[in-house]
């Protein structure tokens, strides 16, 4: 699959179904992180197998793609939370004694973002080894879904 620097793989228009595919994963990314906080396997999924004529040039494309729709879906769904919490005067989603939560999240996304970068220059060239991981990935959110149920929540 030889890809042009555009990221299509020629120079043909996308078609119904690529549009289609790209919608859906957006969709779904976007009401598996309302539902439940946990956007990435649609956008894995999506990145592992995109739609003809879309691909991915190198791997820093697919980093780019991936970082701009995590701010796209991200920014949406704080906004949303925002606007449904001062507009309509509905249960906050923000809690002030949460605070540690919201600081470490910052902290350790930042300190990700480094390790990602560090992992991401050892294995920029080699595709299977980024899909690897990215397949890892996955695995683990499907086990954390099944596990999930069983976990012993106390109040």
């Amino acid at each position: 699959n030889l890809c042009s620097n555009d990221g299509l793989a020629s120079n043909e228009p996308f078609h119904l179904s690529t549009v289609f595919w790209t919608i859906l994963a957006g969709f779904a990314s976007g009401f598996l992180g309302g539902l439940c906080a946990i956007r990435g396997p649609p956008i894995i999924i999506y990145m592992l197998h995109p739609p003809h004529p879309v691909c991915f040039s190198d791997k820093k494309t697919q980093r780019a793609t991936g970082a701009a729709i995590t701010l796209t879906n991200v920014t949406m769904r704080v906004i949303y939370y925002l606007v449904n919490t001062l507009a309509f005067d509905q249960l906050s989603y923000f809690v002030l004694s949460d605070w540690p939560l919201y600081l470490s999240t910052v902290v350790l996304s930042f300190l990700g973002v480094l390790a990602g970068t560090a992992i991401f220059n050892v294995v920029k060239d080699k595709k299977d080894a980024i899909n690897g991981i990215l397949t890892i990935l996955l695995v683990l959110c499907g086990i954390s879904f099944v596990l999930s149920p069983f976990a012993v929540i106390e109040n």
